[in-house]
């Protein structure tokens, strides 16, 4: 899940292009990175 964020959002990768490089669905990656977003809100509220 870090990998993801870490592609999606300091990378600056789409969703697809993540899906492509982790060989997962974009389904997959948009619900990991929710719950990685949801994990680092929680910690900083």
């Amino acid at each position: 899940q870090k990998e993801i964020v870490l592609l999606l959002k300091f990378e600056g990768l789409s969703i697809a292009e993540v899906a492509k490089r982790m060989n997962m669905s974009e389904s997959a990656i948009k619900v990991a990175a929710h719950r990685s977003y949801k994990k680092i809100y929680e910690v900083f509220r």
